[in-house]
C-alpha cells in the first residue's frame, strides 16, 4: 500500500532509560531487526543518545535504513546546543557518510521558542544543511 501511495513509513527506536521504559524497541538493533524484515526498510533515529551513545557510528552503521535524521539535545531534550551532543561533528560526519535525507527536531525550546527551530543550522552551518 505505502508503495503504490509513495509514502515512506518510519519506526522510531525509543530510549528505554528516560522516556520509554519496557518498549519492545528499545535499541536501534531491534529497530532494524523489525523493520529489515519488510522490503523497505527505514530506521529514524532519536533515542540512541540516552539508550547507547555512540551517535556517529550508529548511524555508519544504519545508514541504509535511516530515514529520518531527528535532533534534540540531552538531558531535557531541548533544542541542538543546549546539552551534550556535538551536533556540529554528526552533521558532518553525516553528510561524509552521504547521508541526503530529512532532518527533523523534536525537541522543546529552552529559550527563544522563535530560535529554537534554526538552532540545527546555526550550529551546523552548512555541514547541516541537507
Amino acid at each position: 500500500m505505502a508503495d503504490e501511495e509513495k509514502v515512506v513509513f518510519t519506526l522510531e527506536n525509543l530510549n528505554l532509560p528516560v522516556d520509554h521504559p519496557g518498549t519492545p524497541i528499545g535499541r536501534a538493533a531491534n529497530t532494524l531487526a523489525l523493520v529489515s524484515s519488510v522490503r523497505h526498510p527505514r530506521l529514524k533515529l532519536y533515542h540512541v543518545q540516552i539508550g547507547e551513545g555512540n551517535l556517529i557510528e550508529t548511524c555508519r552503521a544504519y545508514l541504509p535504513w535511516i530515514g529520518e535524521v531527528q535532533v534534540a539535545d540531552v538531558p531535557r531534550r531541548c533544542e541542538p546546543g543546549t546539552g551534550e551532543i556535538n551536533h556540529r561533528a554528526i552533521a558532518r560526519a553525516l553528510c561524509e557518510m552521504g547521508y541526503r535525507g530529512p532532518v527533523g527536531m523534536e525537541a522543546y525550546a529552552k529559550g527563544d521558542p522563535e530560535q529554537a527551530p534554526r538552532s540545527w543550522h546555526l550550529i551546523c552551518g552548512k555541514a547541516g544543511a541537507s
